[in-house]
């Protein structure tokens, strides 16, 4: 194996190693899914372990024989095999710590526990309650936005479909009517 390939193989055995900490810390924050984790992790672990099987030198799978007749390995192989081990343990171990102290958090609620001020971050909250199928909590929210924007267009449209949906047709109608006059560009308001 040459420099570069074996210069290429360490850079990403380096990025995985580093990729997996990352990965346990999003897990740990609620960002991804079991699912998603688990699947990403396993691929991060497997893509890891095969660049460190790659780094082994073709000469160390020989076997020879130390002082006592035993097979020896070379130190740089064991040693590096070690700290892949250890790096691995010690991320296992720090993220399911992480995760069991931290606890969960719903899907688009905000990390530090308050509530989301911005405007951008209200409609996504929003939009998370309409896929939870909280639709009355959308609209709650949606009025709030309306009262410091009231031309809000993004607010209007969903606003009025979701009344629409709930059977009221002209209310909604109105909504999503002042969306369109607030940004005719904006394709939902004219979708709804």
């Amino acid at each position: 194996m040459n420099t570069v390939d074996r210069d290429a193989l360490e850079a990403e055995r380096d990025f995985l190693l580093r990729s997996i900490a990352d990965l346990d810390a999003e897990q740990a924050a609620g960002d991804l899914n079991a699912t998603d984790y688990s699947a990403l992790r396993d691929d991060y672990v497997a893509r890891a372990a095969a660049a460190v099987r790659a780094l082994e030198p073709a000469d160390s799978l020989r076997v020879s024989h130390g002082s006592h007749g035993e097979p020896a390995e070379s130190r740089g192989t064991r040693r590096g095999t070690l700290v892949v081990a250890g790096c691995l343990a010690v991320a296992l171990v720090a993220g399911i710590g992480l995760a069991r102290a931290v606890g969960s958090r719903p899907a688009g609620a905000p990390v530090t526990g308050s509530l989301p001020s911005s405007t951008s971050a209200e409609l996504e909250q929003a939009a998370n309650f309409i896929g939870e199928g909280r639709a009355v909590d959308a609209v709650k929210l949606y009025d709030k936005i309306l009262k410091k924007d009231p031309t809000q267009p993004v607010a209007l449209a969903y606003r009025g479909w979701l009344v629409r949906l709930a059977g009221l047709k002209d209310e909604g109608l109105g909504y999503v009517s002042r969306a369109v006059a607030s940004d005719p560009s904006y394709p939902d308001a004219h979708f709804f």
